[in-house]
């Protein structure tokens, strides 16, 4: 049986990566993504704290900021009180490119979902919800 679980879920995750790829035309792609919903959450976050979460090195972060600072969507502000520490923000661009991404991403669920009932959704999502809590998020 978990075998077959992982081929679903894997296919699933392959079909839903190649429509983030059809709406990565404007250069913002599934990471960019996740990183500025991740920033608008939690407004002034620290690169430090980008890297740790995101789990990466945090030239890696610096990278990643850098292209989404290029584009114009997040902005990067010295701490008040410790200069050495850099705040992120996303930008108005940012939330424009964020509110389109996410319709698109609503549309693209709605499509999946729509062969299941409103009973057989609420089933899925429960599911999910419980095999989410049995993945590490940090």
């Amino acid at each position: 049986m978990s075998g077959q679980i992982f081929q679903a879920t894997f296919g699933v995750g392959r079909w839903l990566r190649s429509k983030m790829l059809v709406c990565a035309t404007d250069g913002v792609y599934l990471p960019q993504m996740h990183a500025l919903i991740f920033i608008r959450e939690r407004k002034g976050i620290t690169m430090k704290e980008l890297a740790h979460a995101f789990q990466v090195t945090s030239p890696s972060a610096t990278a990643l900021v850098d292209r989404l600072q290029g584009m114009g969507l997040v902005r990067r502000k010295h701490d008040s009180r410790n200069r050495k520490l850099v705040r992120l923000f996303i930008t108005k661009d940012g939330e424009k490119v964020l509110r389109r991404k996410m319709a698109f991403t609503k549309q693209m669920i709605a499509g999946m979902l729509a062969g299941l009932s409103s009973g057989d959704q609420t089933t899925l999502l429960s599911l999910l919800r419980k095999v989410s809590k049995n993945c590490p998020h940090k």
